[in-house]
């Protein structure tokens, strides 16, 4: 059996490393995270949501693009010509990538509409830290107004639940990467 070159055991290893780890960190968001935010009183846990977040959105996109390169440039060394993936481990490769990078538009699009929500819900909750309030935070009337509901307070869970589903199939996403990436590099 020939030994592979030192750029595709480094690529196959970059490529299923960080997809791995990129699975990993969703998935745990959602299983560890997610659960002990639900304690948590509404507006707390708004809060909590967002800097949560605001962490992964750092961290979760550049180990996405990361992964996904490697593994672009493992089913581009297995084509033929350029911009073709004609070798069935290319192919695999080329999936791997799509799968991975998958994340970026699922949160830009599919969870787009829940973030933005709880984004709000945190914002308010500042808002109405500062005057004092407690509970849920909802609409007021006037400028700078906040009104405590306490029916609302399922509202915000709900929504985090709802994200917390969302973010669980998002992680799917790198995982099918990584399976991809291994069954490829072990064909």
């Amino acid at each position: 059996m020939a030994e592979k070159p030192t750029p595709i055991l480094l690529a196959q290893a970059i490529g299923i490393t960080t997809s791995a780890m990129l699975s990993g960190g969703i998935l745990s968001i959602t299983l560890i995270t997610v659960p002990s935010l639900l304690l948590s009183p509404p507006p707390l846990l708004a809060r909590q949501w967002r800097l949560a977040y605001s962490i992964g959105s750092t961290i979760a996109p550049p180990l996405a693009l990361l992964s996904s390169t490697a593994y672009t440039y493992l089913a581009w060394t297995l084509s033929s010509t350029p911009l073709t993936v004609n070798h069935p481990r290319g192919e695999w490769y080329a999936f791997a990538a799509a799968a991975t990078v998958g994340v970026v538009p699922w949160t830009l699009g599919v969870m787009r509409g829940v973030n933005g929500l709880l984004k709000e819900r945190a914002g308010r909750a500042e808002q109405a830290e500062g005057k004092g309030a407690r509970g849920e935070i909802g609409k007021g009337e006037g400028e700078g107004e906040v009104e405590v509901e306490r029916e609302g307070e399922e509202g915000t869970r709900s929504l985090l639940d709802r994200w917390g589903t969302l973010n669980l199939l998002r992680g799917l996403l790198p995982a099918v990467g990584t399976a991809l990436g291994v069954w490829a590099s072990l064909a």
